[in-house]
């Protein structure tokens, strides 16, 4: 079993650019995995959970979603809702493969992990900003840009939404980041039974973009579905991007 450093370190050192998606789909739950809701965790997983970075994602269908960032330019990543950290730290580290730069940004409602203070602290050469607020908190827009910005000329180009999954808070998250010029908007628990309302933003979005991404593989004998990750590639195709060309 891995301690929080020793999990970190073995992201930092992994081989993100030349591992094929089935690689990386095996060495996912081997930084270690979530343990709250074990219900929604398939048994195969049992001896991961726990410890690491706690990674709160389904890998079958993570190392797709990692697969697909590979090679993108994106200098700048903000997750809603990062909880301890696992998965923030791995897309992050994935995007810095392959851009010289990458501001990062991440936000919950309670105090950042022990996981996210260690990486903070002991392996980013870059600081990364941890914002403790509601993400529809008045002050979030200042908040990431760091300054009174009337504007809001602040530009995210990627964008991970799995903060509250009220379906009132997931379209606030995705206008937010329409404003702020994001190129990609990914969305967590776009199938789980238990959260419609994200169900609901994401077919409904999916009718006014032109490029969106499902990855929502399951595992055998769960009884329901889980999790699910759905991407929207911004373009100036959508019926929406009108109303928020000014962020781009």
């Amino acid at each position: 079993m891995n301690n929080i450093s020793e999990s970190i370190r073995r992201i930092i050192d992994f081989d993100w650019v030349n591992s094929t998606e089935n690689e990386i789909e095996e060495i996912l739950p081997t930084f270690g995995m979530n343990d709250e809701y074990p219900e929604e965790i398939p048994s195969i997983f049992k001896d991961y959970m726990g410890w690491g970075v706690r990674l709160w994602q389904y890998p079958n269908q993570l190392s797709k979603l990692i697969t697909f960032l590979k090679g993108k330019k994106i200098n700048s990543y903000l997750e809603i809702g990062v909880r301890y950290g696992g998965t923030f730290i791995i897309i992050n580290e994935v995007l810095k493969r392959y851009n010289d730069y990458v501001e990062s940004h991440c936000l919950d409602i309670i105090p950042p992990s022990e996981i996210l203070d260690t990486y903070q602290h002991t392996f980013v050469r870059e600081r990364f900003y941890y914002h403790q607020m509601y993400s529809q908190n008045t002050f979030f827009f200042n908040n990431i840009a760091g300054k009174e910005d009337i504007k809001l000329n602040k530009k995210i180009d990627l964008v991970f939404i799995d903060g509250c999954h009220s379906y009132t808070c997931v379209k606030q998250d995705y206008f937010s980041a329409l404003m702020l010029g994001a190129k990609y908007i990914i969305f967590h628990d776009i199938v789980n039974h238990s959260t419609q309302g994200n169900q609901i933003v994401w077919r409904e979005l999916k009718k006014i973009h032109t490029k969106t991404y499902e990855f929502v593989d399951q595992y055998e004998g769960m009884g329901q579905k889980y999790m699910g990750i759905g991407v929207i590639e911004v373009s100036p195709d959508d019926k929406i991007f009108p109303l928020f060309s000014p962020h781009y």
